[in-house]
């Protein structure tokens, strides 16, 4: 009789596992066809191009030639997720306005649209390399949430109608940037002459704007002197930014651009991964690289 039960386990526990379908290569478990994984579904659509669909539910169109960003997101399913939480737990809420220079894919952008998508705020995304801008664009519609963000394909700096180089690697997509007179230096890299735009000159400046986020690869500064309307009608408003000396030299004086803001009253915050801390201007001009919060709010 034992023997007896014992067989009927051992067949139950087989027909669990065969319903069950684990796979751990895929890290997927799947129940009758339906499957929960910690990577994203690949879908490969041609034209160096793949749609994720991640186990949240949200889709993002990335290029299959970036071995950066989309490869982090292939493989592993995530991006900045700690940094990405941070912002939207604790700095913009369903109301917010806000401002994002460096879209890339969106995988920010996203997660941002997502929070005010419940309330009045909207998005403004910047994203100057027109072959990402497009993949954005297609990635908002996918998680209908288009319509809480204005996409604009434009490269953006102190001032209005001035022609840069603009210079990427097709395996580092994300990295876009000013090259000044130089010739691209290897088969990867691409060039292409964009139209520089300011801030308040495409942007409503009259808009009292809650937060800016900003990845512009050494341009961040330039972006601001071009915001300075928009900055003086949003006095708490919180700037997020990529913070690397060496780069933000390549187009501005680093240190005289610190004492501007720091005479402005601003603070400034060094983030690691979930958290903020305060730094003072030294620590600040010693350090290669990190993100950087800066704000005239006094608690935040």
């Amino acid at each position: 009789m034992i023997d007896k039960y014992n067989k009927i386990f051992i067949a139950l526990l087989f027909s669990v596992l065969a319903l069950l379908a684990i796979e751990f290569h895929k890290q997927c478990i799947c129940i009758l066809g339906y499957c929960t994984c910690r990577t994203p579904q690949y879908f490969y659509i041609g034209d160096n191009t793949a749609l994720l669909k991640f186990p949240d539910r949200s889709e993002l169109y990335v290029d299959t030639k970036d071995n950066l960003i989309s490869r982090w997101l292939i493989t592993k399913g995530k991006w900045e997720n700690k940094e990405r939480k941070l912002i939207s737990k604790r700095f913009i809420d369903e109301n917010s306005k806000i401002i994002e220079i460096g879209a890339n894919y969106g995988t920010y952008t996203i997660n941002m649209a997502k929070t005010v998508n419940k309330g009045r705020g909207h998005v403004y995304a910047f994203e100057a390399n027109p072959r990402i801008s497009d993949l954005l664009t297609k990635s908002l519609f996918a998680n209908n949430i288009l319509h809480k963000v204005s996409v604009h394909n434009s490269f953006v700096y102190s001032t209005s109608g001035k022609q840069i180089n603009f210079t990427f690697n097709e395996l580092n997509i994300g990295h876009g940037h000013i090259t000044h007179d130089t010739p691209p230096k290897t088969r990867l890299d691409k060039s292409f002459v964009a139209t520089t735009v300011a801030l308040d000159d495409i942007l409503d400046s009259s808009i009292k704007f809650d937060f800016i986020r900003m990845d512009a690869e050494g341009s961040e500064f330039e972006i601001l002197k071009g915001a300075k309307k928009i900055l003086e009608n949003s006095p708490d408003i919180i700037i997020y930014a990529e913070w690397c000396p060496a780069m933000l030299a390549e187009n501005s004086d680093v240190e005289k651009e610190l004492d501007y803001y720091l005479a402005k009253q601003y603070k400034f915050y060094q983030v690691q991964k979930d958290k903020i801390i305060p730094i003072s201007r030294e620590a600040l001009l010693k350090i290669n690289f990190t993100n950087i919060v800066m704000t005239r709010k006094k608690d935040i």
